[in-house]
This record gives C-alpha cells, sequence and structure tokens, in this order.
C-alpha cells in the first residue's frame, strides 16, 4: 500500500525550520524532511536531516522514484521548509510519493 502524506503529517503534525534558538537541541521539534526521515524509518533521531538522508526515504516510501529525482524533491521539500512554507512543502512530499503512479500522472 502506498503511503501518503496525511500518514506521515498524522504522526508529524508540527514541523518547524531549522532557524532559531534551541531548535536542534530539542528533540520534540523537526522539519518536513526530518517528518518523512523518521516516518520511513531511516532514523529515529534525524529530526534535521541533509538531502541524502530525505533522499532515502523517499525511496523507500516510493520505489518507483530514481536517486536523481527523489533528490531533487528532497531539495524542493528542504528549500520550501527553510523558507517556513511548510504547506508547500507537504505539497512536494506527496509530489515524491504519487510519482510513477496514475495520481502522480494526472498533475
Amino acid at each position: 500500500m502506498q503511503t501518503t502524506v496525511d500518514e506521515i503529517r498524522e504522526k508529524y503534525p508540527n514541523p518547524v525550520a531549522v532557524c532559531g534558538s534551541g531548535v536542534l537541541k530539542n528533540s520534540e521539534r523537526y522539519c518536513v524532511g526530518g517528518a518523512v526521515v523518521m516516518f520511513a524509518e531511516i532514523s529515529r533521531t534525524c529530526s534535521f536531516p541533509g538531502g541524502t538522508s530525505i533522499t532515502e526515504a523517499l525511496i523507500k516510501l516510493n520505489r518507483k522514484l530514481y536517486w536523481v529525482i527523489a533528490n531533487e524533491y528532497a531539495l524542493r521539500i528542504m528549500h520550501m521548509n527553510d523558507l517556513r512554507n511548510f504547506e508547500k512543502a507537504w505539497e512536494i512530499v506527496q509530489e515524491a510519493l504519487n510519482y510513477g503512479s496514475a495520481e502522480g500522472a494526472r498533475r
């Protein structure tokens, strides 16, 4: 069964940007990419991962993704999260999860 962004958001509903006092020291905080990585169980403690970890997580959640495409999604997710545009970041996660499916082809 295909993972949906709603499943990830239910478990990790409140992402934050990495900028800010004490964010990295607070294990309760995470970015959108961190939510994806922790949901995919690439890491349980990587709440502000780099592009490689997000890419690996996207591929684990959608085996139709190629590395280069998943990495592009990962970089876009990180960029939108850094801009605090969390809704757009979640939209990009959904695009990545739908890649190669009938739903992804309609977009």
